[in-house]
């Protein structure tokens, strides 16, 4: 199941024809309510070369799936530990996703350890500990401005 909306949608469609798997992968489109598919599903997998802060990777960890990623130059690393509340992989390593998808299908031991540890990373990202965070760099910017007195 692929969730979103984007230019590559009729080159998907077109390999999914080729691959003769329109009766396995489904491209839903854009949606309001990922949380449906969050709950329905036990893996989530993020293929994209290029993040910055992937909101969708963390919501997926909150709700529990076991998550894979690509190994961007930003972004999942900082929520992903390898091998402990998911699995990064080398970038653009395609061969290396499809491995690790199969292994997570397959290994239902390894699957339940990733999404127990992955429902962990919402104490980090809470809304208070985020909010404190922010209210420490307030506080050093307006103590350290010349024009505050």
């Amino acid at each position: 199941m692929i969730l979103g909306e984007g230019q590559e949608r009729e080159n998907l469609t077109s390999q999914i024809k080729e691959s003769g798997l329109l009766d396995k992968v489904l491209l839903t489109g854009e949606t309001r309510s990922p949380e449906v598919y969050y709950r329905s599903s036990k893996i989530f997998v993020l293929s994209s070369r290029v993040e910055g802060f992937p909101n969708a990777l963390l919501e997926a960890m909150v709700y529990g799936l076991a998550v894979l990623s690509f190994d961007c130059k930003s972004g999942p690393s900082e929520i992903i530990t390898n091998g402990v509340n998911g699995l990064l992989i080398p970038a653009n390593d395609i061969d290396a996703l499809a491995a690790a998808m199969e292994e997570l299908i397959k290994n239902e031991e390894l699957r339940k350890n990733l999404s127990k540890e992955a429902v962990r990373v919402s104490n980090k990202y809470d809304i208070e500990v985020i909010s404190e965070e922010w209210m420490k760099v307030f506080r050093a910017t307006v103590y350290k401005s010349k024009y505050v007195r």
